[in-house]
């Protein structure tokens, strides 16, 4: 059995701070994960495009749940 390389992670942040709030916290994420290969997207709600093996998640909005369908189901919510 092959063990997977580690896959660089992808910190997807749901939110609509404005670029300077962005960059604040881009870097109170980063100084908590150094040595870790990572990258950092804001995105609105409806721009996602969520990879739930690579991408965590985060969101600033607070009327979003963790139940959310829209978090970690992208492109095929679940029926129901």
């Amino acid at each position: 059995m092959q063990r997977r390389k580690p896959q660089p992670r992808r910190i997807v942040i749901l939110s609509t701070l404005d670029q300077a709030d962005q960059e604040a916290l881009s870097k109170e994420i980063a100084d908590q994960f150094v040595g870790v290969a990572f990258s950092i997207r804001f995105m609105s709600l409806g721009q996602q495009a969520l990879n739930p093996d690579t991408d965590i998640v985060f969101t600033t909005d607070h009327s979003i749940s963790e139940e959310d369908p829209r978090i970690g189901y992208p492109s095929n919510p679940p029926d129901g």
